[in-house]
């Protein structure tokens, strides 16, 4: 079976007979005080993708693959990719009493992120859900022109969807 079969979709909302391609990440379980099991969940669940769209394993680390397995995805649905990520802060919260694994955590997850941000041009969207309430100090830090644009949009945003 070729990997445009095997593909997990999901309809878009207005059209119901087209579909999109879907990676979702799922940070809602785990012991993220150990530095290293972020690093291994990511690639428990990168390697889960793969096999289930049919995709060789990979052997890079999870910022390298990430970006390959959407980019594969879009080539062979010609759809973009959606992505989700449940609990997107989680493993940095979780590991806030243990200050070198939350620094592990924060470089893993950000580059995880930066992933998608590379990817641009094969995403259709992407839809983090976390518990995030720390309000003085971000999860990851941002430059003072995308603070300027996270601060007019997100308000916004945030009553649109009931945050």
């Amino acid at each position: 079976m070729s990997l445009c079969f095997r593909v997990w979709t999901s309809t878009t909302a207005g059209d119901w007979s087209v579909h999109q391609p879907v990676v979702r990440f799922d940070f809602s379980a785990g012991d993220y005080t150990d530095p290293d099991y972020l690093q291994d969940e990511v690639v428990a669940q990168l390697e889960a993708i793969e096999r289930r769209v049919g995709l060789p394993p990979g052997h890079a680390k999870g910022s390298i693959r990430f970006p390959q397995i959407i980019e594969a995805l879009h080539e062979c649905t010609r759809r973009r990719v959606v992505v989700l990520v449940d609990e997107y802060d989680k493993p940095i919260l979780d590991a806030l009493a243990q200050p070198d694994a939350a620094q592990v955590n924060r470089e893993t997850l950000y580059g995880l992120y930066s992933a998608i941000k590379f990817s641009d041009a094969h995403v259709k969207f992407t839809l983090l859900t976390g518990k995030h309430v720390l309000q003085d100090e971000p999860v990851f830090p941002v430059e003072q022109s995308e603070r300027h644009y996270l601060g007019s949009a997100l308000p916004r945003r945030l009553r649109l969807y009931g945050s």
